[in-house]
């Protein structure tokens, strides 16, 4: 049981609490939102996404500031009228650019709510998202493609320079996505490279069924089992 809010909040800026175990602690112990909302000011508002179910389109409102609203936005890429299965949450509180956004929303609480209080917001989080950004290939992406990919980056040691640490990066990225010279996905949104028992397939193949419409054929090169993403512009 978290008996000071406010500390276990801080020490998760300052990167004495596990970022995941912090989401997930969010999640599960509603005492911690309960206690962020009781500092937010009356007329405090934030912009959401949600789905208008007659129109069938996407659209944005002001709603008044709820920092479960906040953090659920930030687990998401959906409007927020989605419901985040138990296992979707899980495995949003392991993407690096969701606890960088949730820790930053909590430095500025703090800052907001105790402007005496001095903290220092912990770099690891930053370092490793910057790092991914700039040494994963932009064609390579999707839920379970990240965390195979923080996966990979921890196990390079972090003493190595910069330069070798991308080249051995992309290296073993290379291998488990079976990838070869210059074939890969061009696609028509965000990244969805799929996977079969945990691993990445491989690329085959890519068709227009029309002119805004994309297939992306993959196969699993140890049980064949095939699969196609279908894409729009």
């Amino acid at each position: 049981m978290i008996t000071d809010i406010k500390r276990y909040i801080i020490d998760f800026i300052e990167g004495k609490v596990n970022a995941k175990e912090f989401i997930l602690q969010f999640r599960d112990n509603p005492q911690i939102g309960d206690y962020i909302q009781s500092f937010v000011v009356e007329g405090k508002t934030f912009p959401v996404s949600y789905i208008d179910e007659e129109q069938g389109t996407v659209l944005t409102a002001e709603v008044p500031y709820n920092i479960r609203v906040v953090i659920k936005t930030f687990c998401m890429h959906y409007p927020i009228n989605h419901i985040l299965t138990a296992s979707e949450y899980e495995r949003k509180a392991s993407d690096l650019g969701i606890q960088l956004n949730i820790q930053h929303a909590m430095a500025k609480f703090i800052r907001e709510a105790f402007p005496d209080e001095a903290f220092t917001i912990d770099p690891t989080i930053d370092k490793k998202f910057n790092f991914l950004l700039s040494a994963t290939m932009s064609y390579i992406g999707g839920e379970e493609a990240n965390e195979l990919l923080t996966k990979v980056m921890d196990e390079i040691p972090q003493e190595y320079s910069k330069t070798k640490r991308v080249k051995l990066f992309r290296e073993r990225i290379k291998e488990l996505f079976h990838l070869e010279s210059k074939k890969y996905p061009r696609w028509c949104q965000d990244p969805e490279w799929p996977f079969c028992n945990g691993r990445p397939m491989k690329f085959v193949s890519q068709k227009a069924i029309n002119c805004e419409t994309y297939e992306f054929h993959f196969v699993d090169v140890e049980t064949g089992e095939t699969k196609t993403v279908v894409q729009f512009y």
